[in-house]
This record gives structure tokens, sequence and C-alpha cells, in this order.
């Protein structure tokens, strides 16, 4: 019986782990921007600026969300990653052109630490063979 319930705690906390990371990708295209703006708070968007962006992005996110729908529920998502890059290098590109100088340079720096921790909060994997 000890076993049994040691089991399912472990099932449920699996379970509620599992819920919360999908709970970080889910949400309208406008919430999905809202979340990607606020994580820009370094770069000290003034208001115009945090508008045009947020428009940007929820646009990038109706693509992307319009491509994983199009693709079905069990589609390859390597399939699918040139098309999702492709919206994204769009985006990047119409975003950089509303920065200032400084804020393109402290939006590189966000970019370059996002990317050496192998995305949000993920350590990045040591590639295969290597120690």
């Amino acid at each position: 019986m000890k076993k049994l319930s040691i089991l399912f705690v472990f099932l449920f906390s699996m379970t509620a782990l599992v819920k919360a990371q999908d709970a970080k990708h889910a949400g309208t295209p406008e919430e999905k921007a809202k979340r990607q703006v606020k994580q820009m708070a370094a770069l000290n968007l003034s208001a115009d600026q945090s508008a045009k962006i947020t428009a940007i992005l929820v646009a990038q996110n109706k693509s992307q969300d319009s491509i994983r729908t199009a693709a079905g529920e069990n589609a390859d998502m390597k399939a699918l990653r040139p098309k999702m890059m492709a919206a994204s290098k769009q985006a990047r590109a119409q975003v950089l052109g509303i920065l200032t100088e400084e804020q393109k340079t402290a939006y590189a720096q966000m970019a370059a630490d996002a990317k050496a921790k192998g995305g949000e909060g993920k350590e990045k994997k040591p590639a295969a063979g290597g120690e």
C-alpha cells in the first residue's frame, strides 16, 4: 500500500510538472506577445515601441500557430522548423527596426545569453561524444 501511495504521488507530481510546462507556452497570440514584451523589460522600451513590438509579435505568434494548426496535431516539429524560423526571423528584423542602437546592443546580449543557456532556464546539452 505504501508503494502504491508513493507511486501515486510521483505520477501526480509529474502530471503537474508537464501541465506547468505546457502552460508556459499556452495562451492566445496576444498573451504570448505580452509575455515576450515583458521579457524585454531590460530594453526600457517606450510606450510606442512596446505597442509596435507587441503588434509584430502577435502577428508572428498567429503565423506560427497557423503553421502548427495546418500541420496537424501529430506533426513532425523538425519539418515545421524552417517555416517557424522564417516567421521568427522576419519578426526579429521588424523588432530591430524599431529599437535604438543602444537597445539593439542590449537585445543582442539578451539573445546571446539565452542561446548560451540553451533557452529559458535550460542548461545547454553537451554535443554527442563531448564531455
